[in-house]
């Protein structure tokens, strides 16, 4: 997106710097439509890892932690405040944001 904005003239380079590109690229400043790319290359990055869980008899394993993300991240956060108990955000089982999708897809396929 940035190599076509600067040849349709929607950026300029004669104040260019490299690190302005960098933190442009990091923060998707350039194209907020492609927000979901760095959700993907994680989820990419991710994959090597857990295909050494694609195994049988680690299928057990891979339930109780979908099990775990939905009692710890879905269930108690929002329940206990209904009963005025405060939720400690530190006891999420922290998967990245959409690993559950890829755990749950790979489960229920």
């Amino acid at each position: 997106m940035f190599a076509w904005k600067s040849w349709t003239k929607q950026i300029h380079l004669e104040n260019f710097k490299i690190v302005t590109f960098i933190n442009g690229f990091f923060t998707n400043r350039e194209e907020s439509t492609y927000y979901f790319m760095f959700d993907i290359l994680g989820i990419y990055l991710t994959m090597p890892l857990l295909s050494l869980l694609v195994k049988d008899e680690y299928r057990k394993t891979l339930w109780f932690t979908v099990l775990l993300f939905l009692i710890f991240n879905g269930t108690l956060p929002n329940i206990l405040p209904l009963v005025g108990i405060t939720f400690n955000h530190s006891l999420s089982i922290q998967l990245g944001r959409y690993m559950i999708y890829v755990l749950l897809g790979y489960l229920l396929s």
